[in-house]
Formats: C-alpha cells, sequence, structure tokens
C-alpha cells in the first residue's frame, strides 16, 4: 500500500505546479543551521487548491498545504558562507554536484524501498528536484519574507552571492504536525526516552536498507507526538537530511529482533560519518541523544517491534474489505512498518502538547480500532485498484526525477557546467579558426590558375 509520496494534480506539469505552489504561497526561511543548505517553508494561501494531494493512511486524499525547499550550494571547492558583520552564520557543508545527485537518488531509494509490504516510508517523499533552474531559485527568494534582521541578511546575501556556485533544489512534501526530536524532547523530557526509541527504531529499519545515516542529530529526527504508530505507544518519527548517508556492507540477514540496538543502532555510531573527523562520530556531541542504556533500549525497541502486527493487521484488513486475514502473520524479516492510528490513543498531557504547536487536527481518541478506518476512509479509497494505481503514479514520478538526476549528471562535468559552456565554446572558436586557415590556404593554391579560379567562382555561386 503506497503511504506517503506527493501526486500531481492533473493539469499540471512539474514545473507549472512547484511556481504555482511558489507564487500562492507564504513563503519564510525554516532554517539556515543546517549543514545541507538553506531550509524554506512554504505554506499555500488559505482559499487556493492545491496542484498537490497526498494519501497516507490518516489523511486518504489530502490537499497539500505545505512544501519544504531546500536550496543546496553546489561547489567543487568553495563554501557557502553567508555572512553577517564579517561573521559567517551559517553551517553548510561544502557539496559537490556528484554529492547532490547523490542525496537525491539516496533518499529517493530509502522513501521506495521502505514502502513494501504495507510498510510506511522512513523519510518525506521528494516532490521535485532541478540543477541551476534561476526561475525557480529567484522566484523563491522574491516571494520569501523576511521574519528578523538575519534572514533579511541571508537573503539578500543568496540572491547578491551565489554566482560562483550552482544551485541544487530538493522540493519534499512538508509533513504537517511533526516537529524536530529537539524541540519535542525539551518541552516534553517525560516521554523522551520513548521518543528516542521510536527514532532508533527507523534507525534500525534504514540500517536494514543497508545505509547509515551519516548525521544522525535530534534535529534530524522529526516526530509527531499524536500519530499512533505502534497500536499501544502515541507517536512516529521520520528521518531526514540524507547528505551524508551512505552505505555499508554488514549482514542484516543476522539481525537479531531481541538485540534491536546493540545489532542495528549500535553501528550507525561506531562507522564513521563522512563529515566528521574519523574516530570521533561516536563522540560527537550531535549524537549522545543516543548514548542510552542498552539493556532498556534493546527492551523497548522489542516491544515496539511486536506491536506493529496490531495496527497492519487491521490495515491489511479494511483496504481487503474484510476479507479474513488473521492478525500478526507479518514476516519478521522486515523491521516495522506502515503508520496507522489505531482509535485507542494515549493523549500526551494538553499542557505538553500545546508547547509543540501541533498543527493537525487530532482524532476522536474514544473511536475503537474496529471502527477507525471508516472514520479515516468513510469513502473506501483504499481499494485493491486503487493501491495498484497509486503506486503505478507514485513510480512514474520517481523515474521521472531519476531521468533529471540522469540529465544532470551528464550535462555537468566535474569542472561544473558553466565551465563545460566555456570549454565548449572555446572548442567551437578553434574550428572555426582552423577552418579559417585551411580555407586561405586553399584560396592561395587557387589563385595560381587564374582560369581555374574563375571557373570554381561560378560554380560557388
Amino acid at each position: 500500500m503506497q503511504k506517503g509520496g506527493v501526486l500531481i494534480r492533473e493539469g499540471y506539469t512539474d514545473i507549472t505546479s512547484i511556481i504555482f505552489f511558489i507564487d500562492n504561497s507564504v513563503c519564510e526561511i525554516f532554517t539556515y543551521l543546517s549543514r545541507g543548505g538553506i531550509i524554506f517553508k512554504l505554506t499555500l494561501i488559505d482559499g487556493i487548491v492545491s496542484p498537490y494531494v497526498v494519501n497516507r493512511s490518516n489523511f486518504p486524499n489530502q490537499d497539500v498545504k505545505e512544501l519544504i525547499f531546500k536550496i543546496v550550494f553546489i561547489h567543487n571547492n568553495a563554501i557557502f558562507k553567508i555572512m553577517q558583520n564579517g561573521i559567517s552564520i551559517t553551517n553548510l557543508n561544502n557539496t559537490t554536484l556528484q554529492q547532490f545527485t547523490a542525496e537525491v537518488r539516496i533518499q529517493q531509494d530509502i522513501f521506495s524501498r521502505s514502502l513494501d509490504n504495507n510498510l510506511e516510508p522512513i523519510c518525506p517523499s521528494i516532490v521535485f528536484t532541478s540543477l541551476d533552474n534561476d526561475t525557480i531559485f529567484t522566484r523563491l527568494l522574491s516571494r520569501t519574507q523576511p521574519t528578523d534582521t538575519t534572514t533579511g541578511v541571508i537573503l539578500q546575501y543568496m540572491h547578491e552571492n551565489h554566482g560562483p556556485f550552482q544551485i541544487g533544489i530538493i522540493v519534499m512534501e512538508c509533513l504537517t504536525g511533526f516537529i524536530t526530536l529537539e524541540n519535542y524532547v525539551t518541552h516534553n523530557p517525560a516521554y523522551a526516552f520513548m521518543a528516542k526509541c521510536m527514532a532508533m527504531y527507523e534507525i534500525a529499519r534504514l540500517f536494514r536498507l543497508r545505509y547509515i545515516h551519516g548525521d544522525l542529530n535530534t534535529t534530524n529526527i522529526l516526530i509527531d507526538p499524536n500519530y499512533n504508530y505502534f497500536h499501544s505507544y502515541p507517536g512516529r518519527t521520520l528521518l531526514i537530511d540524507f547528505g551524508a548517508t551512505f552505505q555499508h556492507n554488514l549482514d542484516v540477514r543476522q539481525i537479531d529482533f531481541n538485540q534491536l540496538y546493540t545489532t542495528a543502532v549500535a553501528p550507525s555510531l561506531v562507522i564513521d560519518s563522512p563529515i566528521y573527523p574519523p574516530g570521533t562520530a561516536a563522540t560527537h556531541d550531535g549524537f549522545q541523544w543516543l548514548s542510552v542504556d542498552v539493556n532498556d533500549a534493546n527492551t523497548f525497541l522489542l516491544q515496539l517491534h511486536n506491536e506493529r502486527p496490531h495496527i497492519e493487521a487491521q490495515f491489511q484488513k479494511h483496504i481487503e474489505n474484510g476479507n479474513n486475514m488473521e492478525n500478526g502473520d507479518e514476516s519478521d524479516d522486515e523491521l516495522g512498518g506502515g503508520a496507522h492510528n489505531s482509535g485507542e490513543q494515549t493523549e500526551l498531557p494538553q499542557t505538553e502538547l500545546r508547547q509543540t504547536e501541533l498543527q493537525h487536527e487530532k482524532l476522536d481518541t474514544k473511536a475503537s480500532t474496529q471502527n477507525i478506518f471508516d472514520k479515516l476512509d468513510p469513502d473506501h479509497v483504499f481499494t485493491p485498484k486503487f493501491i495498484s494505481n497509486y503506486i503505478k503514479k507514485e513510480k512514474e514520478n520517481s523515474d521521472k526525477i531519476s531521468e533529471e538526476l540522469h540529465k544532470m549528471s551528464s550535462k555537468t562535468s566535474k569542472g561544473g557546467k558553466k565551465k563545460n559552456n566555456k570549454s565548449k565554446s572555446k572548442s567551437k572558436s578553434k574550428s572555426k579558426s582552423k577552418s579559417k586557415s585551411k580555407s586561405k590556404s586553399k584560396s592561395k593554391s587557387k589563385s595560381k590558375s587564374k582560369s581555374k579560379s574563375k571557373s570554381k567562382r561560378k560554380r560557388k555561386y
């Protein structure tokens, strides 16, 4: 079942849908402290029909009202540093074209592969990506309103100083209701361990796909505290920002579900991230949130894993229109799965929830697990036919993005797109000069015989 992923409405193309969304949104800088790029958040103006629609198990056929734009400054050697009063106010890494295209491919791969067997994806869906699209870049900057002096400086600096860099654009679905794990733990310390374990569960799923995230700080993990992903425990986490993600060659078939932390999460600490000096990843401040009691973590992660079949069986039963299916027959060969709100949620204290500023509407917590899917999907959209058609469309969208990335790579050499153009113009000028010299030498030889030259001129014109 396809859950997650953004589809374009009929009548729009990849380009026209993005431009329409920018032109009809309130745009703001979401964060400039990311290592990968400057992150913008776009919120569609009230009353405007979105060119995008998303289908999730808890939000079927919902208009996409928010998008995240990640702007990456690509250069083989230089880092894009935004300066204010002589001091760099950004924390960007150097990003090459190869790294940019790899990040998009990796996120696409993680997204599509983590949808298998009724699983909800580990990460957000990529809606659109492009390279050196000045129309989208300048439009985004012009529509973005500075919220303070610093963001005003950032917008102006990006506009005036991006010249030597290629601009990579990645547009992703903005998961309304999700906040950073850092923000959540700050305001809800009593639930910190549970939330961290939910994040570890996604890290374990990622590990089974043979990926190490590489930058596991709490700002790169999102959580929706009201999403009942594990039947008895409220909360759902997602991973973002795959700029430092890389593949590993460890044997994922040997994962012991009783030891999820030590067999899947711990290797993500001991295998060094490309963005930290060798040997420092495990002790870096950004990773210390994972330093928990190993036994407690293994025990709770196993509980989470055992909770999954309850939700999956209910959902499977629903989409098969009541066909008999035994609960809990999901294979233990896969880690985790689809996020589905069971009706019996254990809500967090309202005072703490207000501090997280959740924007989504909470479901009726008095509903039972037997009728919750009728509440979520009253029109029974999730039929087998709908599912197969939706997955087909999502795969087509994924193929389009892959083709676009292939075009980016083929058009741009190590020196960058702009250098390629220069080299092409140089080769053209050289060929022209060669042709001129050849024509001159021919004319000299022709002048030796007047009669021949005259006849040749007559033949020419």
